[in-house]
């Protein structure tokens, strides 16, 4: 209770006075260093446990994901195997989050291996991390095959998929996935439609799929409507930039650096000087 609540100095205090210090009570005190941000003191917990169980490995590569230490993740994994602990979805994720961080490929593939030997190679959470990996890792090709041999699919694996055909330049088959996500009745989410505008390559494709992709997003953030100006500016449509980026201002959505960089891009390549220069002056 203590731990949740954040006073995790009176949680330390009825800690020390316990005649008896189970893994559930370390685990908890670690849980409780981690909320505070205090990841030195849950790995001196770790380190001093004598017995652990998933939840204390878990706990402590949840530690490392929230302070982006990737190359301790993976060490951590490696002394997770040799304790002999097998891992779960959870904790294969973790590593492979990592992998992707590090764009460590040969150890993201030891860790395919591992998850094999598992039995996790059909596991939708497991399966969709291993092929966020290959992607990030530049192994599109192995990404894809993951996806592809997944008995079923959700919206985070499509999403990697399409990402992975917008990587390789291939619009028209960013298209082709994402009109087959919703054939499938998955709802497109923002980092689907981001992909699609993004990848975008000729002014037919940009009214095909980009404009369609856009209006039919809910609730277009910050990043969707950048991503639509840009690709505007991209394809001389300078206006339909401009008229895009009064529209948003209509929402009353905040415009970040991207936006007024992607709608400069439109004015200066499409002859609107006049309104470039407006433009800068609202980012003055």
């Amino acid at each position: 209770m203590y731990a949740k609540f954040r006073e995790l100095q009176t949680g330390l205090a009825l800690f020390d006075f316990m005649p008896l210090k189970n893994i559930m009570s370390c685990n908890i005190l670690i849980n409780g260093y981690l909320q505070i941000g205090e990841l030195d003191g849950a790995r001196q917990v770790f380190d001093e446990m004598t017995d652990r169980n998933i939840a204390t490995w878990n706990a402590m590569l949840a530690g490392f994901i929230q302070f982006e230490y990737n190359e301790e993740r993976l060490r951590l994994f490696r002394e997770m195997r040799e304790w002999e602990f097998m891992p779960d979805e959870y904790a294969l994720g973790s590593v492979l989050r990592g992998c992707a961080g590090l764009r460590a490929l040969f150890a993201g593939r030891q860790v395919h291996g591992n998850l094999i030997k598992c039995g996790f190679e059909v596991n939708l959470v497991v399966g969709s991390s291993l092929a966020h990996m290959y992607m990030k890792c530049g192994g599109l090709e192995e990404g894809e095959k993951v996806i592809k041999s997944m008995p079923i699919r959700n919206v985070v694996a499509w999403n990697t998929l399409i990402a992975g055909k917008a990587q390789k330049g291939c619009p028209e088959n960013v298209l082709v996935q994402y009109n087959m996500m919703k054939l499938s009745d998955f709802r497109p989410d923002k980092i689907t439609f981001v992909s699609v505008i993004s990848s975008c390559s000729d002014l037919a494709t940009l009214r095909q799929g980009s404009v369609k992709a856009f209006s039919e997003c809910e609730e277009p953030d910050t990043v969707l409507w950048s991503s639509m100006i840009a690709a505007y500016g991209f394809h001389g449509q300078g206006e339909e930039a401009i008229k895009l980026f009064e529209k948003m201002e209509q929402e009353e959505l905040e415009p970040n650096d991207v936006t007024f960089l992607s709608l400069l891009y439109a004015g200066s390549h499409c002859g609107l000087k006049e309104k470039g220069l407006k433009i800068f002056d609202l980012m003055l």
